[in-house]
């Protein structure tokens, strides 16, 4: 990562951030039961914003230093500066919650940093991880180009079934799971309008073309006007696949609609 590689928010914007999706913060309310929590990962804190809000004594360990001085200077929370989680945990005391936002995928050791979060639980404390979703349909249609690859970023990519195995070994039970938050939604376009906006979308129009001739047809007027908005351009898409999906099977129907919003998946597992 480049120092500058996150963009430090003022005030106003920090407090417009935590108000836009409130997914993630009414999912831990609604799960825990206590009010120490530990963030991993939270760059400059939207969520380290949110949760104290909402009453949580709030503890974080981050690995860029710039967020770290937000993170204690604006938001008020706890911070540890390591890129090393499983390490500076150890430090950190107990906590009833622990959460990963789409920080897992970017660990060098994510089964190390699960080893340490449940060892950091109390009794009935839960963790939460969102991340990629390697089995969602977006994957499956764009190959190497999904954006949510993110390489080098990403260093893994992890199933549902491969983190409930995993967190169970640790004596934590899952509670619940979903690919159709509104965060998912809002990861899902943002799927989209990467595959539209990509340099190498001559390729991707090839691609999205054994799909089906509607969205090549989309793609292709995308390509000549580039003057249309994001909203616009994802809008276009979804009716290009609803359009799409009248030509085939009833079950490739439901399938496409139960999975178009799959691509970040949220776990939530308690310590039995």
């Amino acid at each position: 990562y480049k120092e500058d590689y996150y963009s430090m928010p003022s005030a106003a914007r920090l407090r417009a951030l935590a108000r836009r999706d409130r997914c993630r913060i009414k999912t831990v309310q609604h799960y825990t039961q206590g009010k120490r929590l530990l963030e991993i990962g939270p760059a400059f804190g939207a969520f380290a914003y949110q949760a104290k809000q909402a009453g949580f004594q709030v503890d974080t360990i981050e690995m860029d230093q710039r967020c770290c001085d937000y993170l204690e200077r604006q938001i008020g929370v706890k911070t540890v500066c390591s890129s090393r989680p499983e390490i500076a945990i150890e430090n950190t005391g107990n906590h009833d919650a622990i959460a990963l936002w789409h920080v897992i995928e970017h660990l060098p050791d994510p089964w190390e940093t699960l080893d340490a979060a449940a060892a950091n639980l109390d009794a009935g404390g839960v963790l939460f991880i969102a991340t990629p979703n390697p089995e969602a349909w977006q994957f499956e249609m764009m190959g190497k180009y999904w954006p949510h690859l993110d390489a080098p970023r990403h260093l893994y990519l992890l199933p549902i079934d491969l983190l409930t195995q995993k967190v169970a070994a640790l004596g934590l039970k899952r509670i619940y799971q979903t690919t159709t938050d509104s965060e998912a939604k809002r990861w899902n376009r943002f799927g989209w309008q990467r595959l539209l906006m990509n340099p190498l979308r001559i390729n991707l129009e090839r691609q999205a073309c054994e799909m089906n001739r509607e969205l090549l047809l989309l793609v292709d007027a995308i390509s000549r006007e580039k003057n249309v908005e994001r909203d616009v351009l994802f809008g276009a898409v979804e009716l290009a696949l609803a359009s799409a999906t009248k030509t085939v099977s009833p079950e490739a129907v439901s399938y496409t609609h139960l999975r178009a919003h799959e691509t970040p998946e949220h776990l939530v597992c308690r310590l039995l």
